[in-house]
């Protein structure tokens, strides 16, 4: 394949881009692309504002750019690295005026937030917030959310909004003022970037230019409110196109832009310097905060943002002086940076196959040595001990099997099921492509965290077989079907009951059974519907709708109660069956409810939905 013709380069991004705004229902776009420290094209797509008809300008329009707003983060806490007034490898329980408990020997650093290692679970609510009344200083937020470290820090990625916030709060402090003037002190007005803004709400000179989010409902674009996040350092920033150039740039001349810096030659080139991996063997991890991926022959560092109706995206390949920003403002746009950069680098960088894998001939034993790699594996970047860990129900798990001389693993973390053949010991090459999968071996004798090559920011652990969302959801509509017959069977009862006879002719302990199951079944039902309802409202929201929030507060007093009613019928067994109460067929269908009522209790504790 020929190199690029550059001249041609606005032809490239023009056709892309409009097709994927078709294609995809998204109302806008804007792009930068830099190369040899000068903008080489820039343009802007579709609408900021569809009602009034505003399109949208690279100069002028800001799109939220979400998540990539840590890449500032990132470069202020290499300046102040620099300044000597922060430690890479320094507990930062040194910077803070909180303490992060110390769950296991080794403390959190920055390095291990800056690669998103410091071992900390995932927490959904709470970094959305309905209304910018509702935003709380970093100084309260922080500590009253501190999530749980539940592995050591520096073991395994997982992507964490909290730990890049915590981040921002330590330059805060640093630097003896707040994260915002810091970033535009020392970065924004070296480089420029007058139209670029981390504030809540943006400052009236720039709140008009600001482009809307849409969703494509029924046909039509929707507007949607501002989102306000409560971690500003992770994902509040707003920015132009052209504005983010110069940011590019910066990065891509080792942290000189003109005849300004924001760091100096060695901290800049240390902070594109690769970090961490899971998987020395695997071409993709972490530098200092950029991702770090090997695509077409190139080293990309990069870093993308998105909220549910902005995408974002800044990829450097610094070997070839070239840098790239593009935004959305389309909730259906959140796969196309990443198609875009791809795009882009074959176009740019082509070579002739990126199908590196070969089945090969695997040994005879092959078989019985894979064995211990199979099972189903599912993302560490979850809720472990609070009930946000219900997610894990619906979200996709990596599952992998031995087929013959291969392994094949499934799942959308794959793009469906691909087949995997062995290259090293722990280490696989895709027989049809370039992707990678590497295994770490537990004291079990099995695997126990398997990585993905595609997948640099999260790692996958084994579930054990009462973990699967399917045995979850298998066990849950047992128990469901199981409470639904216990209304049925009072209907039938009710029915038969001779001409004379009432429910108070019964023992009373006989009564009390009945009315214990019966309510924990009712009880169950109307918790889950409620639950179900709630959680649906906080997904759509982002965990922004406080309504939904009080509704799941509320509901946390039923599980209790729940779990001593069915004690209490576990209790209530022994004279059911020693009075034999009822006939046959209605003894077991108790103790069926019993057995119902003590597995949902489980559920409730396993999903961290039971609280006293």
């Amino acid at each position: 394949m020929q190199p690029a013709d550059w001249d041609s380069v606005g032809s490239f991004f023009d056709g892309t881009i409009e097709r994927q705004l078709a294609d995809h229902h998204v109302a806008g776009a804007v792009v930068a692309l830099v190369k040899d420290g000068e903008i080489l094209f820039t343009s802007g797509y579709g609408e900021a504002n569809i009602a009034e008809h505003v399109p949208v300008s690279p100069d002028r329009t800001l799109f939220r750019i979400a998540s990539t707003t840590k890449l500032f983060t990132w470069t202020a806490v290499m300046q102040l690295v620099e300044q000597g007034l922060l430690d890479l490898d320094v507990d930062v329980n040194a910077y803070l005026d909180f303490e992060i408990p110390a769950t296991y020997p080794e403390p959190i650093t920055l390095r291990h937030l800056m690669s998103h290692a410091a071992g900390f679970e995932e927490r959904t609510l709470g970094i959305f917030v309905p209304t910018l009344a509702h935003l709380v200083p970093a100084a309260e937020w922080l500590p009253a959310n501190l999530p749980a470290r539940v592995r050591p820090p520096g073991t395994a990625s997982s992507y964490s909004n909290y730990g890049a916030a915590l981040a921002g709060y330590i330059v805060a402090r640093a630097a003896g003022m707040d994260y915002e003037a810091y970033v535009e002190t020392n970065i924004l007005q070296p480089l420029g970037m007058a139209r670029t803004t981390a504030r809540q709400p943006l400052p009236p000179n720039l709140a008009g230019d600001l482009a809307l989010g849409y969703a494509y409902l029924d046909g039509a674009y929707v507007a949607q409110p501002f989102d306000v996040l409560q971690t500003v350092p992770a994902s509040s920033m707003s920015a132009t196109a052209t504005d983010m150039a110069a940011f590019v740039i910066a990065h891509l001349q080792d942290g000189r832009y003109g005849s300004r810096r924001i760091l100096a030659e060695a901290t800049a080139q240390q902070m594109h310097s690769t970090l961490f991996r899971h998987d020395a063997r695997l071409r993709s991890g972490y530098a200092y905060g950029f991702e770090e991926r090997e695509w077409n022959g190139q080293t990309v560092l990069s870093h993308g943002g998105d909220f549910q109706y902005f995408h974002s995206r800044v990829d450097l390949v610094p070997a070839q002086g070239v840098g790239l920003f593009v935004a959305y403002n389309g909730a259906m746009a959140e796969n196309l940076p990443e198609q875009l950069l791809r795009a882009f680098l074959d176009w740019a960088y082509p070579v002739d196959s990126e199908a590196t894998g070969a089945a090969g001939t695997a040994p005879a034993d092959f078989a019985a040595r894979a064995a211990p790699l199979a099972g189903v594996y599912q993302s560490n970047r979850h809720a472990y001990t609070t009930p946000d860990k219900l997610l894990l129900l619906v979200q996709p798990a990596l599952a992998v099997r031995v087929d013959g001389h291969t392994l094949v693993a499934s799942g959308p973390y794959v793009d469906g099921e691909q087949r995997y053949a062995e290259v090293a010991p722990l280490l696989f090459q895709r027989v049809d492509g370039r992707d990678r999968l590497a295994f770490r071996m537990g004291e079990a004798g099995r695997a126990d965290l398997a990585f993905l090559e595609s997948q640099p920011t999260i790692a996958f652990e084994r579930l054990a077989w009462y973990e699967t969302a399917l045995f979850n959801q298998a066990l849950l509509g047992a128990i469901l079907l199981l409470f639904l017959s216990a209304p049925a069977a009072g209907a039938v009862r009710l029915v038969r009951r001779p001409r004379g006879r009432s429910a108070a002719d019964q023992p009373v302990l006989a009564r009390v059974a009945r009315w214990t199951v019966g309510v924990a079944a009712v009880a169950s039902w109307l918790f889950l519907v409620l639950t179900g309802v709630a959680t649906v409202r906080l997904i759509g929201s982002l965990g922004a709708d406080s309504g939904a929030l009080g509704v799941l507060s509320g509901l946390a007093l039923v599980p209790p109660v729940i779990a001593l009613l069915g004690i209490a019928g576990a209790v209530l067994l022994v004279p059911v069956w020693r009075q034999r109460y009822w006939r046959p067929a209605g003894r077991v269908h108790y103790t069926l409810l019993v057995v119902a009522c003590v597995a949902f209790v489980w559920f409730l504790a396993f999903w961290r939905l039971l609280a006293f």
